[in-house]
């Protein structure tokens, strides 16, 4: 049996065969983030080439931090997945060496954050410059969910990035509220 006293004085008893599969659900839950995280990698790669590769295009301020994001989030989810690498133990480095990369991956999912929250206040702008003939493909109500969730996001980002300090208690708030945001608006979005 295996003991275990959680900070509320319950103690529970575990068997061995229930350790090793409760282990088996913590491993594959991490595998099928990271098998989603790829498929987010090649979605994005896609949408960057698409972009890039448009004959039509012209170089404005909007088409510029499309591409930013984009090379934001790809850069964002390789280096995340290196750090899993390394977590794993299938590659290896130095903690100095780790601890950058750590920083560099939190810098990178910030700039995204950013390019993303600046997009949605574009759209907010738009339909309120132009409600008649609003520039915005998207639901107003989603775009805000949105913001509301990157804005969440950003705030455990600059808190890995050590700009602010925030108490864990908001950041496990922040990450709630995001997720629900996020679930929200893409609900609105159909």
């Amino acid at each position: 049996m295996v003991s275990s006293q959680p900070q509320y004085g319950l103690r529970l008893h575990y068997s061995r065969s229930t350790v090793a599969s409760l282990g088996l659900v913590e491993a594959n839950a991490k595998s099928s983030r990271k098998f989603f995280r790829l498929g987010t990698w090649i979605q994005e790669y896609g949408r960057l080439r698409i972009l890039v590769a448009s004959p039509k295009r012209s170089i404005t301020a909007a088409y510029l931090m499309n591409v930013y994001r984009s090379l934001s989030i790809l850069l964002y989810l390789l280096l995340d997945n290196i750090q899993w690498l390394y977590q794993v133990r299938l590659i290896r480095m130095g903690p100095s060496k780790y601890n950058r990369l750590v920083s560099l991956t939190w810098l990178c999912y910030a700039s995204a954050l950013i390019a993303n929250i600046t997009q949605h206040l574009r759209s907010i702008l738009n339909f309120y410059l132009y409600p008649s003939g609003c520039y915005c493909t998207a639901n107003g109500s989603a775009v805000a969910c949105r913001l509301g969730k990157d804005l969440a996001d950003l705030l455990i980002a600059l808190r890995g990035l050590r700009l602010i300090s925030l108490h864990d208690g908001y950041i496990g708030v922040a990450g709630i509220t995001a997720a629900f945001l996020g679930i929200a608006g893409d609900l609105q979005w159909y």
